[in-house]
């Protein structure tokens, strides 16, 4: 299947890794990649999570800054979300997205399957 979007200022990707901890990388700038986990965070301690989450020391090879990742080529500020195993199987990923698209990301074109 092919896929095509429009360029949006935003992208974000959510992937899943063997770490114990939520690592926010991707070719956003330093600012919104620590708002980002800033509100993670919170919404971690509000339903009561202990996950690590992390921004400017995420590996390489995890942390999204190639030029090439696919997240940095559908937006012009890409955004990765690497999840620990204890944040996929207590379904935070939903709270993630519906907590960071609206309100942190603004609205975003869709991308339309060919």
């Amino acid at each position: 299947m092919r896929v095509r979007c429009d360029l949006n200022e935003h992208s974000i990707e959510f992937h899943g890794w063997t770490k114990d901890s939520i690592c926010v990388g991707g070719s956003a700038d330093g600012g919104l990649k620590r708002i980002i986990k800033e509100a993670i965070q919170n919404t971690l301690k509000e339903k009561g999570y202990v996950i690590q989450v992390k921004d400017s020391d995420c590996p390489e090879g995890f942390n999204g800054n190639n030029k090439d990742n696919i997240v940095n080529r559908l937006g012009i500020a890409g955004i990765q979300i690497e999840q620990c195993m204890e944040a996929r199987k207590q379904s935070i990923l939903i709270l993630l997205r519906q907590l960071l698209m609206p309100s942190v990301l603004g609205s975003t074109r869709k991308c339309i399957g060919l």
